[in-house]
């Protein structure tokens, strides 16, 4: 009977602990929103985006690259944590390297550590010391709007927690940037008429 009951302490504290973490996960995505949905222009959103994706999932860098005009390659929407000179050279192929992969795909990518995985961009993860990452899609509709990533200097294993927090924060990033798209588009009909 002491066991029993041993045992039933033991599961009502880890579903409070369960419920705790939701409840923080609720609250940090609240405060996401508030950040992302203030913003009406895109780079702004996007900038707004990586800012917050580097504070809630205490992450040591964040990018976001999306399509070109021409949809052919992936260029810088936006930054935090990395060099100017790796920043300079953000410009990838489509198919290019893992972010490519995602883009084209549609994949989520997530890389424990980026010495076994060789489709890393090797040049990026060695001068920036990145040994973790995971890139995720943002879709718009049915098109692939850019590569949403996170980066890790050390080596680390990512929970399900963490990838449905990253999850549900690059769903808010997803309407976030439609806001701001139709947003652009009516300035221009407004211009316009």
């Amino acid at each position: 009977a002491i066991g029993q009951q041993v045992g039933v302490a033991i599961e009502k504290a880890r579903l409070y602990n369960q419920a705790e973490q939701r409840m923080r996960e609720l609250d940090a995505l609240y405060q996401a929103d508030e950040k992302l949905l203030t913003h009406l222009e895109l780079s702004q959103v996007l900038q707004a985006l990586v800012d917050v994706a580097v504070d809630l999932l205490q992450a040591d860098k964040a990018s976001l690259l999306v399509w070109d005009e021409a949809h052919q390659r992936l260029v810088l929407g936006a930054s935090r944590g990395f060099s100017a000179d790796v920043l300079d050279e953000f410009n990838f192929a489509s198919g290019e390297g893992l972010i490519g992969h995602v883009a084209i795909t549609g994949k989520t990518a997530i890389v424990e550590d980026t010495l076994e995985e060789p489709r890393v961009l090797r040049w990026i993860v060695e001068q920036e010391g990145v040994r973790s990452l995971m890139h995720v899609p943002i879709r718009i509709g049915e098109q692939i709007f850019g590569v949403f990533n996170v980066n890790y200097c050390q080596p680390r294993a990512f929970g399900r927690d963490e990838q449905r927090l990253f999850l549900a924060l690059t769903q808010r990033a997803s309407l976030a940037i439609e806001n701001a798209q139709l947003y652009s588009q009516a300035q221009i009909v407004a211009t316009v008429e």
